[in-house]
């Protein structure tokens, strides 16, 4: 049974490439475009890892990292960030055990090294 990833940004372009890459390298990916629809998907299905988007409008991608936290706590959570220079932000994430973090634009073939090292 394939690996079960959800990819959360708010632009859906990027979801879509994720989605794509992933899919073709054998794992089942679901997509999200907010933070209240990656939730709503959380309630509903297990995942073994999430990829979130640092920012997005609307409820908080820490809110979404608390939701995986909370339900399971050994869940991976990946980070993507259009910058690294928020390091209070950061360590909000690192406080709820998302250790891993890459910059957009991110380069596929190490976010498939990251994603099967973390999986």
């Amino acid at each position: 049974m394939p690996k079960r990833i959800l990819t959360v940004d708010d632009e859906a372009e990027i979801c879509r490439i994720i989605q794509i890459f992933l899919t073709a390298k054998g794992f089942e990916v679901r997509m999200a475009n907010s933070a209240d629809e990656a939730l709503a998907l959380i309630d509903k299905e297990k995942f073994d890892l999430v990829i979130l988007d640092k920012r997005m409008p609307g409820t908080s991608s820490l809110e979404v990292a608390r939701k995986v936290r909370q339900g399971n706590d050994t869940t991976p959570v990946m980070i993507l960030s259009g910058s690294n220079d928020e390091k209070g932000m950061i360590d909000k994430f690192k406080d709820l055990g998302c250790g891993e973090f890459l910059i957009k634009p991110v380069d596929l073939e190490v976010l498939l090294d990251r994603v099967n090292s973390l999986l």
